[in-house]
């Protein structure tokens, strides 16, 4: 499993959070547990309902259009894989109005005209319960940066 290092989802915010913890649940076939239905509610209050509706929606409209097996945690760990921070990211670019597409490409192997009106309505949903998300912020570690090199022309 690939998991994004020094990355945890409570850096991401409420917002991801609450995705993510809905998004791993129901491709886990949970999506209707109930801790996650009082979560939603309790947080959310009215809104709560459709905000977790829509991402059960975008999860069937991924598993259902994606040509490849997306990598998730489990539900309420705090890391988070690639494939999670791509779904984090996606909605929070439609979230701001920009393009989501690029986002889902990698993650489905394939078009996302087909995903496109669930991870929309995902977005909407969050954004009228107030809640924001907020994109990873994937930076290099020094550490993991490559060596210099220099061409050199001729013999030694």
């Amino acid at each position: 499993m690939s998991i994004v290092p020094n990355m945890h989802v409570p850096e991401l915010g409420a917002g991801s959070a609450f995705l993510l913890w809905a998004f791993r649940a129901t491709a886990a076939g949970q999506g209707h547990c109930p801790t996650l239905v009082r979560g939603y509610r309790e947080f959310m209050r009215e809104d709560g309902d459709a905000a977790l509706a829509s991402v059960r929606d975008l999860v069937t409209a991924i598993s259902e259009h994606g040509r490849r097996r997306v990598k998730l945690i489990a539900p309420g760990c705090c890391r988070l894989s690639y494939d999670e921070a791509s779904i984090v990211a996606a909605i929070s670019a439609l979230q701001r109005g920009e393009n989501g597409a690029i986002h889902l490409e990698n993650l489905l192997g394939s078009d996302t005209t087909a995903v496109l009106p669930a991870a929309r309505r995902t977005a909407d949903a969050f954004r009228i319960c107030g809640l924001i998300i907020r994109a990873p912020q994937f930076l290099r570690p020094a550490n993991d940066m490559p060596e210099p090199t220099h061409d050199i022309v001729g013999r030694a």
